[in-house]
């Protein structure tokens, strides 16, 4: 009797542990995580004030997240309190531990530490095609590879399906780092080697990408609606009223549904010429987006599905590896982070610009020196935006934090 409750035990203690393994092996189960001794520092500060916290502690596998240019925008994840950060880095990167640099990490804000998801593709990835030309693993789970040139603004993070999103937009820069990805994309012979030739691979933007947060997992979901938002590259922010995200690519808005996986044209393009490589930002206090192209400012109010020319910028903001747009619900204030230091005379920092005004004012605190490529998000319940600096490729980073007003009781 006694070996037969023993045994029993034993089983149940088995049986335990195989249902928990899934949760135990992935990473962002357990977020948030307790708060660090770096978030009083946060706390303390003041207004239209900097602070440095120094470089997040490094995943203990594979190290630490890296520079990446034109990626100015890190996904934030509010039910994980942290950002997810991916796109290539310099063209063709490959890491010092062997793998391309089309990987996934995970800041966690609490904890002030990264967190690799996916390590990126290596020489000894080998996938396979599936009927939509979608890359999979021999297994037949996805694993897109090479998924993004740049990062751009081409992220967004739908926190009711805990999944992160991205615009697939195919970096050409993996011949030399995974030559046998030819193989299973059917690359011709005589083509093999050419940057922009991908055999049968399905790069099609309107096809997005997750990274499912439960599932651990990535995702890429094949849409059967003919309507496409084009390859045009452009701004994406999730909408929680709609539980749709907006894309605005080529002057043009439109929404994702996530509940049908289909696009939605909405009939409204920009007005005046929008310049390739802008940054943008959503106001869910006034219902708007934000599209920066340099100097000029755009705004697409969502119930009126209109666009509007807004007063321009100061002065330049360059290109999306020099600026960046966000929205800071304490002051109810976009904040455009200009880092072209000394660009006609201008300094770096913080501009602000009122929507209720359509005025924008120059910052007055000077920002730390960067490392490098900015990525940027806004934390709402810290009231923080957080600024990862670092190297193109390099992993030489530093956290640097921003505050323009403290929240008002």
């Amino acid at each position: 009797m006694r070996m037969l409750v023993l045994f029993a035990l034993l089983w149940a203690a088995c049986a335990n542990a195989t249902e928990s393994a899934p949760e135990a092996s992935n990473p962002l189960a357990g977020l948030p995580s307790s708060p660090g001794p770096h978030l009083e520092k946060i706390k303390a500060l003041g207004e239209d004030a900097w602070l440095d916290l120094g470089s997040p502690a490094p995943d203990p596998k594979w190290g630490k997240s890296r520079g990446r240019a034109y990626s100015p925008k890190a996904a934030f994840a509010p039910d994980l309190n942290g950002a997810f950060y991916c796109a290539t880095g310099a063209h063709g990167f490959v890491k010092p531990d062997g793998h391309f640099m089309d990987d996934l990490y995970f800041y966690d804000a609490n904890a002030h530490r990264w967190i690799c998801l996916y390590p990126g593709a290596s020489k000894e990835t080998k996938l396979r095609l599936d009927e939509h030309g979608f890359e999979r693993t021999l297994e037949g789970d996805a694993n897109p590879v090479s998924y993004l040139s740049h990062a751009y603004n081409m992220l967004t993070y739908n926190p009711k399906l805990r999944r992160f999103m991205i615009i697939n937009h195919p970096s050409p820069w993996w011949t030399k780092a995974l030559p046998q990805r030819a193989d299973w994309l059917e690359v011709a012979e005589q083509d093999r080697g050419n940057p922009y030739r991908a055999g049968k691979l399905n790069g099609s933007p309107k096809h997005p990408i997750f990274w499912s947060v439960d599932g651990n997992k990535w995702e890429r979901i094949f849409v059967e609606d003919k309507v496409d938002p084009g390859k045009d590259l452009g701004v994406l922010e999730y909408l929680p009223d709609r539980e749709q995200a907006f894309y605005m690519a080529g002057g043009k808005a439109w929404f994702y549904d996530f509940k049908d996986s289909k696009w939605i044209d909405a009939n409204a393009r920009v007005g005046a010429k929008i310049v390739y490589d802008y940054v943008g930002c959503y106001d869910a206090q006034r219902g708007k987006i934000y599209i920066l192209d340099d100097k000029n400012l755009f705004g697409y109010d969502l119930k009126a599905n209109a666009w509007t020319t807004l007063e321009p910028a100061p002065a330049s903001f360059g290109n999306s590896t020099l600026g960046q747009l966000d929205f800071d619900t304490a002051s109810g204030m976009v904040i455009g982070f200009s880092f072209a230091a000394g660009k006609e005379g201008q300094p770096r920092g913080a501009f602000v610009y009122d929507p209720d005004r359509n005025a924008w004012s120059p910052p007055v605190s000077e920002m730390p020196k960067l490392r490098g490529p900015t990525s940027c998000f806004y934390h709402p319940e810290r009231n923080a935006h957080f600024i990862y600096t670092a190297g193109d490729s390099r992993d030489d980073g530093t956290m640097l934090v921003y505050r323009y007003k403290h929240v008002k009781k």
